[in-house]
């Protein structure tokens, strides 16, 4: 059944994001999450979050900067870093 939990997390989390107002055709949500939890160690719930909204993720973001309307991020894969 602890199986299960994340699932039910990221579903209860993303309807929250809809009745906050997300949807698809809006540009002007960005959702932060972390990476785990200290309980579950999972660390599914993010990904599962951008299925269920159907939207794109990135991550091991190591840092952001917003300017306007677009956003720079700062990724790290393997010790090596990525700006978008």
């Amino acid at each position: 059944m602890e199986a299960q939990i994340p699932y039910a997390t990221s579903y209860v989390l993303s309807e929250l994001i809809k009745y906050l107002g997300f949807n698809n055709n809006r540009d002007d949500f960005i959702i932060l999450t972390g990476r785990q939890t200290s309980d579950g160690n999972t660390a599914h719930i993010p990904s599962q979050i951008a299925e269920y909204l159907d939207i794109s993720q990135a991550t091991f973001i190591d840092g952001a900067i917003l300017n306007g309307n677009e956003i720079t991020v700062r990724k790290i894969i393997r010790q090596m870093v990525i700006r978008y």
